[in-house]
């Protein structure tokens, strides 16, 4: 897989403009409180830790699936897919900046308007010291890290309610909660205390600064293998590294973005709390890249084949997931031919954001596939996929719509049939012949019309909903295409072969029949030809 998904990394053009050097420094300073008998009293004692890089790395995506159930789309049209994407680019510099100790009296009297280390420890505490534990309010979380970030999104973001407030004031979870409504720094806080109260190791309180903001904005989330994410309760499937919302936000406000990185680690019922890192955001320069799209599916292709999944090379079922790719759904004709051709179909449109930043887009699109397929049904043998890329509006509360690039995928999934073998079709014909001389018809051993003239027929049936008939040289000419799947057995096959003749040969005393497997489109359709008068 790694070697296939290489090729076509290769393959892909990249540019990279960045003014200036990229350099990164860290220095971590803990606070850890000593002793704690009243909020008033505390004693701070510096430390310096060295965080070793992380051995692995784990890539993952965020996805939308959206299952189509009804397709009313009427236009069928040609197209050629092109798209190139253009992102800002960011320098981002990492600065090591030594934690201040706050005076007392600036944490004990205003720590529910600053972000500090003793301001984050005491909202935590102040939380600890109740009842409440967030994992039985709001429920246990999975161990994967990054499923419980979207299970927070997800329940975070539904126990308040969005509320701007011009002024920065930290509360705890519980009266949050009690208030059932929310500024940033509310989600942050309430995630902040769950993902504790779970247990979880590597929360991160992130502030957001600019000279354009009116007050700091605040998230919450995890270091997970050296990366920060961001608890994105307003959009729980997308997962968001703290580096692209600074980026994000500098291209929005055209202004340079601070953002401070809070670590902190659970010991006990209190907390220690660390400036784990400062990041400088400025938008400078831009990171671009070209998609060659007919590049990108092939190589998903390839990695879904290497994966395991059976992948059906008809371009009816790509002309399909092209079309559900670029509108949501099929054309009317597309639509019927599945219908007709395969026993049971699902249909699949994936909104993706891409990455603000991202410079590997078919590693990502890959991932992003394997997210999408893992969410939708069983997937069987039958696979139609198709990607396209656009711009659309992502929304921000409190800032409002954003225009960045979603890349759509289409998935076309069905069922597998299998055609009878040759001798079960030639027996059951048989059968059928026996069955028709005893109902008193008259079977002729071959037909008084070319075969290419049933043939011809062949798309009127697709379009008359799998039969057509029509007088040619005298005769009542008549083909059925069999919806699959198909009865393997003889007397079956037999049965389902009268019942779906049985309009055609009403009226008739002479019959010629021929039971032929066409393909169509690269799928092999079972289908009766009949003459008779």
């Amino acid at each position: 897989m790694v070697l296939a998904s290489n090729i076509y990394y290769r393959n892909l053009q990249l540019y990279f403009v960045v003014p200036g050097k990229y350099t990164e420094t860290r220095t971590t300073v803990v606070v850890v409180p000593v002793t704690h008998t009243k909020l008033v009293t505390l004693t701070v004692t510096r430390l310096q830790t060295v965080t070793l890089p992380p051995s692995t790395v784990r890539v993952t995506v965020p996805v939308t699936v959206g299952k189509l159930v009804t397709v009313t789309q009427t236009v069928y049209r040609t197209y050629t897919i092109t798209a190139t994407t253009t992102v800002p680019s960011v320098n981002i510099r990492i600065v090591t900046q030594p934690l201040q100790e706050a005076a007392s009296t600036t944490c004990t009297v205003g720590w529910k308007q600053y972000i500090q280390a003793c301001s984050l420890q005491s909202v935590y505490e102040l939380h600890a010291s109740t009842a409440n534990n967030l994992v039985d309010v709001l429920g246990a979380l999975p161990s994967d890290p990054f499923k419980a970030l979207e299970d927070v999104a997800v329940r975070v973001g539904s126990a308040i309610e969005y509320e701007q407030r011009s002024q920065l004031i930290l509360r705890v979870a519980d009266e949050i909660l009690d208030s059932g409504r929310g500024d940033y720094e509310d989600y942050a806080v309430l995630a902040m205390s769950y993902m504790l109260d779970a247990g979880f190791s590597g929360v991160r309180v992130y502030v957001l600064t600019s000279p354009l903001l009116e007050k700091p904005l605040v998230f919450a989330g995890l270091n997970i293998a050296g990366t920060n994410y961001v608890v994105a309760w307003w959009s729980p499937k997308t997962l968001i590294d703290v580096k692209d919302l600074a980026t994000l936000f500098a291209y929005l406000l055209k202004s340079p973005v601070n953002v401070t990185v809070w670590s902190i680690e659970k010991m006990g019922s209190k907390v220690v709390v660390a400036q784990d890192q400062m990041l400088t955001c400025v938008v400078n320069g831009t990171i671009g890249y070209r998609v060659e799209l007919e590049k990108l599916v092939k190589a998903a292709r390839i990695a879904l084949m290497l994966q395991g999944y059976k992948l059906s090379k008809s371009p009816l079922l790509l002309k399909a997931a092209t079309e559900v790719a670029l509108y949501g759904y099929p054309t009317t004709t597309t639509k019927k031919l599945l219908s007709l051709i395969l026993p049971s179909y699902s249909i699949y449109r994936l909104a993706i954001p891409l990455p603000w930043v991202d410079s590997k887009p078919v590693s990502a699109m890959i991932q992003y596939l394997y997210g999408a397929l893992e969410m939708g049904e069983e997937l069987e043998s039958l696979v139609g996929v198709n990607v396209t890329i656009s711009y659309d509006y992502y929304t921000l509360p409190g800032i409002g719509s954003i225009r960045v690039p979603i890349a759509y995928i289409g998935v076309v999934v069905g069922k597998p049939y299998a055609i009878p073998q040759r001798d079960v079709i030639a027996a059951s014909v048989e059968e059928v012949r026996s069955r028709l001389l005893a109902q008193g018809y008259k079977v002729l051993p071959s037909p008084p019309i070319s075969l290419s003239k049933l043939i011809d027929l062949l798309p009127k049936a697709i379009a008359g909903e799998g039969i057509a008939v029509e007088e040619v040289q005298g005769h009542r000419a008549c083909v059925v295409v069999m919806k699959p799947p198909y009865p393997q057995a003889v007397g079956q096959l037999a049965t389902a072969v009268i019942d779906s003749i049985r309009d055609c040969i009403e009226g008739l005393s002479t019959v010629y029949l021929a039971l032929e497997p066409i393909e169509i489109l690269q799928l092999d359709v079972l289908t009766v030809f009949i003459v008779g008068r």
